[in-house]
């Protein structure tokens, strides 16, 4: 897992900085236009561990608004038991939480955070749903959903992917404290 590769590789900088995310994100989330927040790279190796079911915004809290639409990019065909990207259905109107403290490896199942947020939103038994993604395609989703991944049961595959973070082009960032 690696942030702000844009800054040091034009090739990704091409992607993740290109004019049709930010049409398509400023399309989706009605924005006056967007601009790239960071950018993340994962590589989830055979047999990897989860990632926690977490909510992309709570990593922008400082922001105001603290909004932002993630653009995720797969980098090799996933699979459903591959530790692909996995959503939950409607979470992106629950309530925003904080970020998970045990984000690589979650002591308590990575789901766990996600079950919290879902009791206190009232849902009693949220579904979560594996997204197969071809390499070289993308899909879009909002800060607030709850996604992560489950872990990569094989020993000879390996799922790779980045993220473009857009934020819309009205944030604004606080004069001082925390920060991209």
């Amino acid at each position: 897992h690696m942030a702000n590769l844009w800054k040091s590789d034009l090739t990704i900088a091409s992607l993740v900085v290109s004019a049709e995310i930010g049409r398509i994100a400023t399309m989706l989330a009605g924005w006056p236009g967007a601009r790239l927040g960071q950018d993340t790279l994962w590589m989830k190796p055979p047999e990897g561990k989860e990632v926690s079911l977490h909510q992309d915004a709570s990593f922008v809290d400082f922001l105001d608004p603290p909004e932002m639409l993630t653009c995720w990019f797969a980098l090799d065909d996933t699979r459903l038991d591959g530790g692909t990207i996995e959503y939950v259905p409607g979470s992106h109107r629950w309530e925003l939480m904080g970020l998970p403290r045990d984000f690589h490896v979650p002591d308590e199942g990575y789901q766990s955070k996600m079950r919290q947020a879902a009791a206190r939103a009232g849902v009693d038994d949220p579904t979560v749903v594996p997204v197969a993604v071809s390499a070289g395609s993308c899909i879009f989703h909002h800060g607030r959903t709850w996604h992560g991944s489950a872990g990569n049961v094989h020993a000879d595959t390996v799922r790779r992917s980045i993220a473009a973070h857009t934020l819309s082009s009205e944030t604004r960032f606080p004069e001082e404290g925390a920060g991209y």
